[in-house]
């Protein structure tokens, strides 16, 4: 077992335009499979890119897993 000094999180962020199209790319890349558990739930944000000066509106959903 690696110890905690050597332990990583790996997370993944999927963004979209609706919570179908966010919860099927969830299925599709199968992030269960590989150990991902949902750490913030599928919900609207509003992104924005720094030095934008503006925002979006998209739906997004992010994972982690220890590894």
């Amino acid at each position: 077992m690696a110890d905690a000094a050597e332990e990583r999180v790996d997370y993944i962020t999927i963004v979209g335009n609706s919570f179908d199209e966010v919860a099927e790319e969830c299925r599709a890349q199968r992030l269960h499979e590989k150990q991902y558990a949902i750490v913030q739930p599928i919900q609207r944000h509003q992104i924005t890119m720094a030095g934008s000066g503006g925002g979006r509106s998209l739906v997004t959903a992010t994972f982690a897993r220890r590894s």
